[in-house]
């Protein structure tokens, strides 16, 4: 949730930080959508984002680590 998404088609550089990992993993991401304060009685202002590019080795990473997860590790 944020109060100050981005304008739809902006990209940015998203930096995710899992645990046990040194460093955060890189992704290139372009925002699919946005919900304005205006609409909080629908759902909470925000922004949807589409993971446009990012390294094989962190694809794997982020992968594994939604694996443990739907697993329950």
């Amino acid at each position: 949730m944020t109060e100050r998404p981005l304008n739809q088609g902006e990209q940015f550089l998203l930096k995710l930080q899992l645990p046990d990992l040194p460093e955060p993993i890189k992704v290139n991401c372009e925002v699919s959508w946005v919900r304005e304060q205006s609409d909080i009685e629908k759902r909470p202002p925000g922004m949807g984002v589409k993971f446009s590019k990012m390294t094989k080795r962190d694809n794997q990473i982020l992968n594994q680590y939604f694996q443990t997860l739907i697993k329950g590790e």
